[in-house]
């Protein structure tokens, strides 16, 4: 900051690290090389979110930012769900946020 004093943040926890980091590197790539595929953009954005991160996480948040929602499947084959109309979806901000990569490193540390 101009001041040299630390900003104060709410952390989202909603991969908000990711998008940063996505949104910076790819606007620079886009600026070099307009021509820049996706994917290109997705491995770069992963390994500068890996690295900052300690190298812990599913790169989940990074591809969405990069690619948009995805339906994940584990097993078999299975139809795509839909949330009813009638359904209200709500998010909680706990004023706090969290780490993701200190969450990983704990759940690590029991397997």
């Amino acid at each position: 900051t101009p001041t040299g004093k630390a900003l104060k943040y709410t952390k989202t926890g909603l991969g908000s690290s990711a998008c940063l980091v996505t949104s910076l590197l790819s606007s620079v790539a886009l600026h070099l090389d307009p021509s820049v595929a996706p994917e290109e953009l997705f491995e770069l954005s992963q390994a500068a979110h890996s690295a900052a991160q300690g190298k812990v996480g599913s790169g989940f948040d990074v591809s969405t930012a990069v690619f948009g929602s995805h339906v994940f499947r584990r097993g078999g084959r299975q139809e795509p769900f839909e949330v009813p109309k009638k359904w209200r979806v709500l998010l909680g901000d706990v004023k706090g946020g969290s780490s993701s990569s200190g969450m990983s490193r704990k759940v690590l540390a029991v397997k």
